[in-house]
């Protein structure tokens, strides 16, 4: 299928394979194994992946668009929860990004060529900071 099959990690501190293992029917990614760990995906009727292991989950809109990302283990709040915006056209304009020590991060999209990021720590709903970047 011209699908990668193994993806082999060579460092320093430790090398490692990632194996990948794909559906024959569908021609979609149902996991990757390193050593011996396992990680399964789960896919919608269109072959999103709605679930990748057990914690890191994605939502899709009606266009197949990447909706919200989150990361959560079990019950517990997620520690990471992405929400992506788009414009008429279908372009990412906005990611919004909520961390589980209270933080936020938008970045705004413009044209494919800006991108803007705002970093907002809240300590309290009366005591916050702002660090705005700026990429090219």
């Amino acid at each position: 299928m011209g699908n990668i099959q193994g993806l082999q990690h060579i460092a320093t501190g430790g090398n490692f394979t990632r194996n990948f293992q794909y559906s024959p029917e569908k021609n979609i990614l149902e996991d990757i194994t390193t050593g011996q760990t396992a990680y399964g995906f789960i896919h919608d009727v269109n072959g999103n992946i709605i679930r990748e292991g057990e914690s890191r989950h994605f939502a899709w809109d009606y266009a197949d668009r990447l909706k919200s990302f989150h990361v959560q283990a079990g019950g517990d709040d997620p520690s990471q929860h992405a929400q992506y915006l788009y414009d008429s056209g279908g372009n990412r304009v906005k990611k919004l990004v909520r961390k589980q020590d209270g933080s936020f991060k938008s970045t705004t999209y413009i044209d494919g060529i800006f991108e803007h990021t705002s970093l907002l720590l809240v300590f309290s709903p009366t005591n916050f900071q702002l660090h705005p970047t700026l990429q090219l």
